[in-house]
């Protein structure tokens, strides 16, 4: 979008550098029964929206605090690296002033903009960005989604094949967005954000987290450990499906044995070295009455008396 406002912001100065006065009217009119000027007129709304929607989409400011940025406010930001702009009146109530922080590629948008803002005939307001007709700009969203529609800007496709939906962007979007960012840091960053778009920490957490890529990976890698808690479990509980008793010195199947076996059963589970130990142990619990039971009966045919040492029991084992 960004390359495409490039492209606007050029025909655009190149339209009123068209214009030998200093005043540039970008208004519709209608001449003779007829409209006129309509081009200017829709090359300056489109670079408007443009040129807002990339301010929102950087810094996602409240949608307020593009509709009140004035020019003044803008000739006083404090310009460096990154710079940082004081709005004032952004949420109705509000006395405190909040900011937006920009880059030098975008800097020079607005710088560009606000030189062919200052030349725009008949506008009786401050705002910063203004409609073709010279008024306040309402209904941002309204209008980038409208643009978003011309421009074919369109969601990725739909696991059926069909093509996505036409992105529709909306405060609640960009704050969770700007939530989302927060995540993943300490516990204050989360509602320092909150408190800079003023809500508290409680209806951040609830409405404006979406899931990322590492919520998805944390969230895979949480069911891969209770998967694997719950197939260890199973398997100590339900010993006879997994290896013969019949015998009560075989030996426990190996690692790589149980990870074949459990496979199909728990297919996001993982046997570990320390689950495949616990399962060795409950099969080898699980089989000393049977052994003490076998080597006793064999004792007994062999006609020992007495106690039984170590060697013997090696012996008939």
């Amino acid at each position: 979008m960004f390359d495409k406002l490039e492209n606007d912001m050029v025909k655009l100065e190149t339209e009123f550098g068209r214009s030998a006065r200093g005043r540039v009217n970008v208004k519709m009119m209608i001449v003779d029964v007829k409209k006129s000027n309509t081009e200017l007129a829709k090359l300056w709304r489109v670079v408007t929206t443009t040129l807002a929607a990339n301010l929102l989409f950087i810094g996602k400011p409240r949608v307020e605090v593009i509709q009140h940025l004035t020019l003044s406010e803008f000739e006083a930001a404090a310009r460096g690296e990154q710079t940082v702009i004081w709005v004032c009146k952004h949420k109705l109530g509000d006395k405190q002033p909040t900011t937006i922080v920009i880059d030098t590629p975008m800097l020079d948008m607005m710088d560009r903009y606000y030189a062919l803002r200052r030349r725009v005939a008949k506008v009786d307001i401050p705002n910063f960005f203004i409609t073709n007709t010279g008024t306040e700009v309402r209904k941002i969203f309204d209008l980038i989604n409208a643009e978003c529609k011309r421009r074919q800007i369109r969601l990725p496709r739909k696991p059926d094949g069909t093509e996505g939906d036409f992105l529709m962007v909306s405060g609640s979007m960009l704050r969770k967005h700007l939530e989302t960012e927060g995540r993943g840091h300490r516990p204050e960053v989360t509602k320092d954000v909150a408190s800079a778009l003023q809500h508290t920490e409680y209806t951040a957490k609830r409405y404006y987290h979406t899931a990322t890529a590492d919520d998805a990976i944390k969230q895979k890698a949480i069911r891969v450990v209770e998967e694997s808690t719950e197939m260890v479990e199973h398997i100590i509980d339900n010993l006879g499906q997994f290896m013969s008793n019949s015998d009560p010195f075989t030996e426990t199947p190996s690692l790589e044995a149980f990870k074949e076996m459990a496979g199909d059963l728990f297919p996001n589970a993982k046997v570990t070295a320390n689950g495949y130990k616990r399962i060795k142990a409950a099969h080898n619990k699980a089989l000393v009455e049977p052994r003490a039971k076998m080597l006793a009966e064999k004792a007994v045919s062999m006609g020992v008396e007495g106690d039984v040492g170590i060697v013997q029991l090696k012996s008939f084992a």
